[in-house]
């Protein structure tokens, strides 16, 4: 069965359309994954990725996390916590979703047998985007957390 990869977005209308393209009385197995794959600076997330073999904190917990759907094997997976674009790593290719797959989902992570997905897609994330709205009703917009300013 073809398995697809979501980062950063919960795309239900992929999802179902995977869920429909399945043969009849298949089970589809989805799974949402918080991998922490955010990072403090431009491009760190994008270097994490393309060097699989250091063997530092960040690497560590990126191979813990593959492990962890190695072993779960969703249909389709929607990774949250995932930096798709950092300032400096638009138009990069590969992208950091396809760097994940190839470099930690597609090489065995402790024991665990390597997992493929044959479709990936990203989409940038509003976190941290100023609203503009004064969302606590407080009468101020963008000076507390209430306010997601």
């Amino acid at each position: 069965m073809r398995r697809l990869l979501v980062a950063a977005v919960a795309a239900l209308g992929i999802a179902s359309a995977v869920a429909s393209a399945a043969p009849p009385n298949a089970d589809v197995r989805f799974a949402t994954f918080n991998a922490s794959l955010n990072r403090s600076s431009a491009g760190q997330l994008l270097t994490h990725l393309s060097n699989p073999a250091v063997d530092d904190v960040f690497r560590r917990q990126i191979r813990n996390g593959a492990e962890v759907v190695q072993r779960v094997r969703p249909d389709v997976l929607l990774v949250n916590e995932f930096d798709p674009l950092q300032n400096g790593d638009a138009g990069v290719a590969p992208g950091p979703e396809n760097l994940f797959r190839s470099n930690f989902l597609e090489v065995g992570q402790m024991g665990a047998a390597p997992i493929d997905y044959d479709y990936a897609f990203i989409s940038a994330s509003n976190t941290g985007v100023f609203s503009g709205k004064d969302l606590n009703s407080d009468g101020v917009v963008g000076t507390t957390p209430g306010t997601a300013g």
